[in-house]
């Protein structure tokens, strides 16, 4: 049995041994094929970094000649690169490589040649590889099947065990390692990336594992390819030692590890030599038998021998140890009686406490010594079971030391000695526990002050922990935290709030599952970033989103980026997320502290303020925007159209220099009659830079913005313009330059009856032309002078249709357009959104989790969508609900859902009948037409491109025009894009499609003529 143990040792250290050399060849080998995907992935980038179209011979040359492959790639034939070629383009493919290089290009195959073919461009240093330039190694199944699998991963793959056609005497000794190139990242787009060709390294197995076999002495070395059913052994190490000797191997001990290599298993198998095994110095199982049996029995007799003789001195120790065991314990107070209970003998410590004296003592009875601290008749009882053989344990009792004026407290233990049951005598131990009893006391009195700080302590930390738990839950702020993965661990009443979640639904889940569309915000960014790569930098999954947020908050203190929270109903929330760690001295990261701002109504007002900009940009009136002292800080397009100025010419100009000169009334008097006109329209003439004289129905508003005030001025045409007179130039001119109106910011303001007074008639100053009544513009036909021809009557009819719906429901049709330039398709696009507002807004059930800031939130936005499209009843109902909200006021949260879900549905009807009115009035959408060639992109449609970017980033509604002048050629080019683009575009999404025409912008650059 000990034989066979010492053999199964000799296995195991042989197997262990092994192993250790094989997963260290396995690993040499695998590092020594890595390192040529690192020469692979240098020639990819330099290919990518001209562009593969545009790489050439020269420029493959030069990057091999600046690389030291022979230092940095031992064992690699060459590094070369494979072009992708379809037999249509085979012969232009030939004439253009030959045409590289400036000689002869030939195409060379091993079998039968498919399509497309996949052939050797370029290969350095050429020479050594002259046979593999211009094969196509498409036509070997081998390399044509690992070819297309790398393209298939996108990632560095190995053929099976190949002949080199540049070393076609080693049978199944070579590789080819190919890594693909393909036109573009990949994205996950309709249009994926085009595949453009590989680079590749060809390698001989030999070359590459000439050194370790070298290093292996009397180590047998086979590598077999096992994938994915073959077996083909393609390297085995020499089986000769240094004298030409054949070499016996031990095969019963070889060891197999199969590993993976660029995606082929390989089987790495290591045989041992008798030399080799020689090497370890095992033991000889019969020797160390022999031994081990020699000792045991020498071991056995020195033991018997030994047990024998301490036998012996215990048994005639034993008594002296009884009999010293008094004295020899000093830590207790030992005495010894008789029969008769009178003193034998006794220790130190006895003689100590007691005062026991030698020849006084003796002989005396022990009750003498007890009986100041325990009663005789206690004494003479306990004496009576001691001598009928029963112990007395722990008899607790004071006494005092002779010569001390402190008492001990001691404890008295009786045991009895019997001989045959008969009775000889009494061993007393007595122990002394006053510094135990004082240290009981202290612990304690300890205890109890201990006690009283942990409560005060305990409690201080629960008044701080509820203190802080209160300001959380008070917050309406939404609080996360969150450990070092992402499982959540704290939720705050906001959150709960905000995102209709309980707590304990949440704990213990990950962040990651309620997170949707995150995106870095700009804010983070450097300010000279300059963002290249429209796809968030994030992915929002698992950990991916975490070790982002670990790595960022390594370089920074707080993080921000935004993203879409789910709440409880399936719907998603918007919110701008501010992260910061938190960290432990030893520990470093621990978890995150997650504080999101609710983007809903931020982006709810800026789509507002988006839609009120682009009104005052497309507007067909003139709008300026004047100080108390009548100059002008802004004005919209159409009036510096109108007017003849440009926006620079147009700022700081006074009002007078616009409007024809009046030495009776000062701007001040101007200013006060506008403004008392109870914006009903009056008639004044504007002079443009062309000296044209404009006739406008004017009406002013007082605005406020940053405690500073201003006059708003809309001004509407009534009729053409006029040339004005030499004549009547001269007599503005004068009244212009009169002291009166020299410095108009200087003239004092007058009351109301004075202005009205003191205004000159307008046929005074141009009597040639007639006098405009001042009447309030009523129609559209007073808004836009420019109509000429009357409506056909299939318009007229549609027109009164609307007119009459739109008075029937009372909805204020005509103002809501005037906001929108006039523009019925914007106009029905918002009326759209408006609807779908309504649609989500009636569910009652997701209204009754809603908090009282999300409530406000949408009664805001309802009140602005319905106000700016006419629905004045609903966004006067709504506003007095947020008003109540806002202000604090009492209300019954269901009757005011209940009472808003019937305002709502009364207007939901109303406006999809009034959307079917006015889509049946619009001019229908024009089809696009199909492009017979093939679609070209010039530099004019990129400028076109350019300014429809530009339109969707600044909110502009003109985007909808711009778009139909790329359609035909997005279209034509890429539908499936140009069909989302045109889907977020009919619904006002214009940063999403912004986010199309950055994916669309590539492939119209490839597009684009040379």
């Amino acid at each position: 049995m000990l034989k066979n143990n010492i053999e199964i040792q000799n296995d195991a250290l042989i197997k262990s041994k092994l192993t250790q050399h094989s997963n260290q060849v396995s690993q040499e080998v695998k590092d020594r094929i890595q390192k040529f995907e690192y020469g692979l992935q240098g020639l990819r980038g330099a290919i990518n970094t001209t562009g593969f179209e545009h790489f050439n011979y020269q420029q493959n040359l030069a990057y091999f000649q600046s690389r030291d492959y022979p230092r940095e790639f031992p064992g690699a034939r060459g590094f070369g690169v494979i072009s992708v070629t379809p037999k249509a383009q085979l012969n232009a493919f030939l004439q253009k490589a030959s045409q590289d290089r400036q000689q002869a290009f030939t195409l060379k195959q091993l079998n039968t040649s498919q399509d497309p073919l996949f052939i050797v461009k370029y290969i350095e240093p050429e020479q050594p590889n002259i046979e593999s330039l211009g094969l196509d190694i498409g036509s070997e199944p081998n390399r044509r099947r690992a070819a297309l699998s790398s393209a298939v991963a996108n990632s560095a793959l190995l053929t099976a065990p190949i002949t080199l056609v540049q070393a076609d005497n080693k049978i199944n000794h070579g590789f080819l390692l190919l890594l693909p190139i393909y036109d573009a990242p990949n994205k996950s787009n309709v249009m994926p990336a085009e595949l453009l060709g590989w680079v590749y390294a060809p390698l001989l197995i030999n070359d590459i594992l000439k050194t370790i076999t070298e290093q292996q002495n009397n180590l047998n070395l086979t590598i077999s390819d096992i994938s994915p059913t073959e077996n083909v052994p393609f390297f085995t190490s020499t089986t000769y030692n240094s004298k030409n000797d054949q070499l016996v191997l031990e095969k019963s001990h070889t060891v197999e590890n199969i590993i993976e290599v660029y995606g082929r298993q390989w089987a790495v198998q290591l045989t041992p030599e008798k030399q080799w095994l020689a090497t370890l110095n095992l033991p000889n199982p019969q020797q160390v038998f022999g031994i081990t049996l020699s000792s045991t029995v020498f071991l056995i007799i020195v033991l018997h021998m030994f047990l024998r003789y301490i036998t012996r001195r215990m048994d005639s120790v034993r008594q002296k140890i009884s009999l010293s065991s008094f004295i020899e314990n000093s830590s207790e107070c030992l005495i010894g009686v008789d029969s008769a209970f009178t003193i034998l003998n006794w220790n130190q410590s006895a003689e100590t406490i007691f005062n026991l004296q030698k020849f006084v003592s003796e002989k005396k009875p022990i009750i003498n010594y007890l009986s100041d601290g325990i009663s005789t008749d206690v004494l003479i009882a306990y004496f009576k079971k001691v001598a009928r053989g029963k112990r007395i344990n722990k008899i607790e009792f004071s006494h005092q030391v002779h010569g001390h004026a402190d008492t001990r407290s001691l404890v008295l233990t009786i045991t009895p000695l019997l001989k045959n049951n008969l009775f000889l005598g009494a061993s007393f131990t007595i122990n002394d526990v006053s510094e135990f009893k004082a240290l009981q006391t202290q612990l304690q009195q300890h205890n109890t002050e201990l006690k009283t700080k942990v409560d005060e302590n305990t409690i201080e930390i629960e008044q701080a922990n509820l203190f802080q738990q209160n300001i959380l839950n008070s917050s309406q702020v939404v609080i996360i935290a969150t450990d070092a993965t992402g499982v959540i661990t704290f939720f705050s009443s906001g959150a709960e709030q905000q995102l209709r979640y309980n707590a304990d639904e949440i704990l213990g889940k990950n962040l990651t599952s309620f997170m949707s569309g995150v995106a870095q915000a700009n804010s983070d960014l450097p300010s000279n970033t300059e963002i290249t790569n429209h796809t968030p930098p994030i992915d929002g999954k698992d950990n991916n989103l975490f070790n982002y947020v670990e790595q960022q908050l390594q370089q920074q203190q707080h993080l921000s980026f935004t993203c879409r929270l789910k709440q409880k109903y399936g719907d998603y929330k918007q919110v701008n997320l501010h992260v910061s760690a938190m960290k432990r001295r030893r520990l470093g990261t621990t978890g995150f502290v997650f504080f999101a701002e609710d983007l809903t109504e931020k982006n709810a007002l800026r789509k507002q303020l988006n839609l009120i900009s682009a009104a005052v940009e497309h507007s067909h009136s003139i709008l300026l925007w004047l100080t108390l002292d009548g100059i002008i800080v802004r004005s919209n397009p159409y009036a510096n159209k109108e007017l003849g100025y440009s926006t620079n010419e147009m700022l700081c100009q006074h009002i007078d220099n616009l409007l024809t000169p009046n030495i009776e009334q000062t701007w001040e008097d101007t200013k006060l009659k506008l403004l008392n006109s109870q914006h009903q329209g009056m008639a004044y003439q504007f002079i443009t830079a062309q000296k044209d004289i404009l006739r406008v129905q004017l009406s002013a508003e007082l605005l406020s913005s940053d405690n500073t005030e201003y006059i708003f001025i809309e001004a509407k045409q009534v009729n053409g313009q006029s040339q004005i007179s030499d004549k009547q130039m001269n007599s503005f001119t004068a009244i212009a330059n009169s002291p009166k109106l020299a410095n108009p910011t200087n003239v004092s303001a007058t009351t109301e009856a004075q202005s009205e007074s003191s205004i000159t008639p307008i046929h005074q100053l141009a009597p040639s032309e007639p006098v405009i009544p001042e009447v309030p513009v009523t129609s559209k036909s007073a808004l836009t002078p420019q109509t000429s021809a009357a409506p056909d009557d299939a318009t007229t009819i549609k027109d009164n249709a609307l007119d009459s719906f739109c008075h029937q429901h009372h909805i204020d049709f005509a103002k809501a357009l005037t906001r929108l330039s006039d523009n019925k398709t914007i106009y029905a696009k918002a009326l759209a959104l408006f609807i779908n507002d309504l649609i989500e807004y009636t569910a009652t059930e997701a209204l009754t989790v809603k908090g009282d800031p999300e409530l406000k939130i949408m009664f805001h936005t309802l009140k602005s969508s319905a106000a700016t499209l006419g629905f004045n009843a609903l966004a006067q109902f709504v506003s007095q609900q947020e008003s109540m909200i806002k202000t604090g006021e009492q209300f019954n949260k269901k009757e005011m859902i209940n009472e808003f879900v019937q305002q709502a549905n009364v207007a939901l009807p109303i406006a999809k009948d009034l959307l079917q009115l006015l889509q049946n009035k619009l001019p229908q959408k024009a089809p696009i037409q199909p492009i017979n060639s093939a679609p070209q992109v010039t530099d004019e449609y990129l400028a076109t491109f350019e300014i429809l970017r530009e339109e969707l980033q600044l909110f502009n509604m003109n985007a909808s025009t711009t778009l139909l002048k790329v359609a035909p050629t997005l279209n034509a080019i890429a539908p499936d894009k140009y069909l989302a683009l045109e889907s977020e575009m009919k619904v006002l999404n214009y940063q999403q499609a912004e986010v199309i025409l950055n994916e669309l912008y590539p492939i119209l650059i490839e597009r684009m003529d040379n």
